[in-house]
């Protein structure tokens, strides 16, 4: 499998405050760059066993640009009609501009659909505000008809991401419970700001929303209620010795194309250590080979740690760099992560093992 990710715009009806684009320019993706980008994309699905190629449309807010998604879909299909390729599409919304027409058309061609919010109105709206300051979970809660009616009729639950900051995080545990509970999501995908210098009294409180969380979690599966949560799935995993270093495969298997032309690995990262090529140059293949030949990383305290052989945050080499400027330091926070995720899987892997068939 293949995934090309699409960046096709710069725009955005929300100024979320932890958005790893930062302030945004405004600007969309010319049509014949994101033809080109599609065009590599396919050439690269060729190259893997499945002949399985994923397009991730995303901004800013894809939405915004609703018809040019159409239009690349349309190509996409069109393009591949005599290939032996498999195609399937993604895409990721703040859900404030979702329409029936939109949805219809996710069903029709049976996207993934990704939808960020981060917990109740209070939780949501610390950090997913328009540009007047005004929250966005009343706009939100409004589409749940329709995401409903997508999760009907294409046979998918909406994934829902939510991140845990630094203003929100003691409240990760209710987060968790409202999303599910209250607003019946079924997929939880939560991802946190590692950009912020997390202190020693917020892990333990963290680690403390997280360790309720799990209880949470199986008690919803013993009730018929349960829900996925890719924490557990990452947590579990991380009992498997990774077999690569650089377990991502991010440049590899995947690509993120901005909107600008530009190839990078992944969003973790824009500089040039991440910088992969762009519209009219194709891919560097030295760094796509630098980045398939990574099988350690130099860091002394990392090779006596006990998680070592099993830790994936040693490899997130582009996200070391962007945070540390060095390959070869891992961010704290995901150090820190990936030991706890070892740590609760070795402790509640019995539990989990008794549901993992059915649940996972």
């Amino acid at each position: 499998m293949y995934i090309l990710t699409l960046e096709i715009n710069q725009k955005c009806n929300l100024k979320c405050t932890y958005c790893y684009l930062g302030e945004k320019s405004g600007t969309e993706m010319k049509k014949e760059d994101a033809i080109e980008a599609i065009n590599l994309g396919i050439n690269q699905a060729k190259k893997h066993k499945d002949k399985k190629l994923v397009i991730d449309f995303v901004g800013g807010e894809a939405s915004l640009d609703f018809n040019f998604i159409k239009d690349l879909v349309k190509y996409s299909q069109l393009k591949i009609k005599d290939e032996d390729i498999f195609l399937e599409f993604m895409t990721t919304t703040n859900a404030i501009c979702l329409n029936k027409d939109m949805i219809d058309f996710y069903i029709l061609n049976k996207f993934s659909l990704k939808v960020s919010i981060d917990g109740n109105k209070y939780v949501n709206d610390l950090n997913r505000i328009n540009y007047n300051g005004e929250g966005s979970y009343d706009n939100i809660v409004d589409k749940l008809n329709l995401l409903r009616y997508y999760e009907k009729n294409v046979n998918k639950f909406v994934q829902v991401t939510n991140v845990i900051t630094k203003n929100n995080y003691r409240e990760y545990y209710n987060s968790l419970v409202h999303l599910t509970a209250e607003l019946g999501f079924k997929f939880i995908d939560t991802a946190i700001d590692f950009c912020y210098e997390w202190n020693k009294e917020e892990y333990k409180i963290i680690e403390e929303n997280i360790y309720k969380s799990f209880d949470y979690f199986i008690d919803c599966y013993k009730n018929n209620q349960g829900f996925i949560w890719s924490f557990i799935n990452k947590s579990y995993k991380s009992l498997e010795q990774l077999k690569k270093t650089y377990s991502c495969g991010a440049g590899i298997v995947s690509l993120y194309v901005r909107n600008n032309g530009d190839y990078h690995t992944c969003p973790v990262s824009f500089n040039e250590c991440s910088k992969l090529g762009d519209i009219n140059n194709g891919l560097d293949l030295e760094k796509i080979k630098f980045l398939k030949n990574i099988d350690s990383i130099e860091n002394k305290e990392c090779k006596l740690c006990d998680i070592y052989e099993y830790c994936s945050a040693k490899g997130c080499v582009m996200g070391n760099y962007a945070k540390n400027r060095d390959l070869n330091t891992p961010i704290d926070m995901s150090c820190w992560m990936s030991k706890l995720k070892y740590k609760l899987i070795r402790e509640k892997k019995d539990t989990i093992n008794e549901i993992f068939a059915t649940c996972i």
